[in-house]
């Protein structure tokens, strides 16, 4: 009597391991694509950068986020970040790829980017330290 439901108990739990271990698979695929594309998009955005002397940096990485703020309020909003970014990248973003860098920009959690999350983010991928008055790091 109870062999048929072990057994039937059994594939089931087959069924739910071999269905967890295909959506670990490609959650760690989409990780790590997303990973790349942080990368890709950290080092395109450092390449503005890199011919700027560090005691130059900061100004030169207001004038950059002044420049996309296109309504003045001192933050990058979603639209702002996709346009930057397309500038950068040189492609527009797709919604997902704009969520991704907001994830990893945004370290306060307001949903927008402010002047000192994008320098810190440029110093990061620049390898050049932040100031003592990062209040990033």
């Amino acid at each position: 009597g109870n062999v048929p439901e072990i057994m039937s108990t059994t594939q089931r739990m087959t069924n739910l391991q071999n269905g967890l271990k295909g959506s670990l698979c490609e959650i760690t695929r989409t990780l790590s694509s997303a990973e790349q594309f942080v990368d890709e998009a950290g080092m395109l955005l450092a390449k503005q950068f890199s011919e700027v002397a560090r005691e130059d940096l900061t100004q030169a990485i207001g004038k950059v986020f002044s420049k996309f703020d296109d309504d003045d309020n001192g933050f990058l909003d979603r639209n702002e970040i996709q346009i930057a970014f397309t500038s950068f990248i040189g492609k527009r973003l797709s919604g997902e790829e704009v969520d991704i860098l907001l994830s990893v920009f945004d370290c306060d959690g307001d949903e927008m980017v402010d002047p000192h999350e994008f320098e810190h983010l440029v110093r990061f991928h620049l390898r050049v330290p932040c100031s003592n008055t990062c209040h990033i790091c």
